[in-house]
């Protein structure tokens, strides 16, 4: 495994990165990304037809648990990059980062969801603009009708407020093929 912020660290990535949710937008805005784009598919999005992950990001120790897991990890693997809440329950990764040594050292803002962590990751990478595909923020239910428990509406507010800190400081542009509930400018095709 390959450890973000060390000299071994490959991924470099183009000036525009689609960063792809599981929100239920997702059923409509998949197929507008275009053919030749570099995809950051997160967490369950990469079960998505037709989905062609450059990079397959994760973060949350309960994915692992989900049916699909086992088939996506084996399909996936070559192009993930993993937080080492997965790492740490055995499922080695192509690149990975350590939450609470590497994020630091990249003034990444938690509390963001894994969405919001790979907004601010990827322009270290290279991205210049960031176009985000069903990150809704909208709700408990995903693209493929699951239900996800975990979604905390409580505190969307609270996240919902981190990124848009994160969105308004940042250098690199941000839009959406969808709708999203950040001040993200909503875009019907790029």
């Amino acid at each position: 495994m390959i450890r973000l912020g060390t000299d071994k660290f490959d991924i470099k990535c183009p000036d525009t990165v689609y960063i792809i949710g599981s929100g239920p937008s997702l059923n409509r805005t998949h197929s507008l990304i275009p053919d030749n784009a570099y995809r950051v598919y997160l967490n369950g999005a990469v079960i998505a037809k037709d989905a062609k992950p450059d990079v397959w990001f994760v973060h949350c120790q309960t994915v692992p648990k989900n049916d699909w897991w086992m088939s996506a990890y084996k399909k996936f693997n070559r192009v993930s990059f993993f937080g080492s809440f997965v790492t740490n329950l055995g499922f080695p990764s192509k690149h990975y980062f350590n939450f609470y040594n590497d994020l630091p050292k990249y003034n990444v803002v938690v509390g963001t969801t894994v969405a919001g962590i790979a907004m601010q990751l990827f322009p270290f990478f290279g991205a210049k603009e960031i176009i985000l595909v069903g990150i809704d923020i909208a709700g408990n239910y995903r693209f493929d009708g699951s239900y996800n428990p975990h979604n905390n509406t409580s505190k969307e507010q609270e996240i919902i407020d981190r990124i848009n800190y994160v969105v308004d400081k940042s250098k690199c542009t941000y839009k959406s093929l969808g709708p999203t509930r950040f001040n993200i400018e909503e875009v019907k095709n790029v």
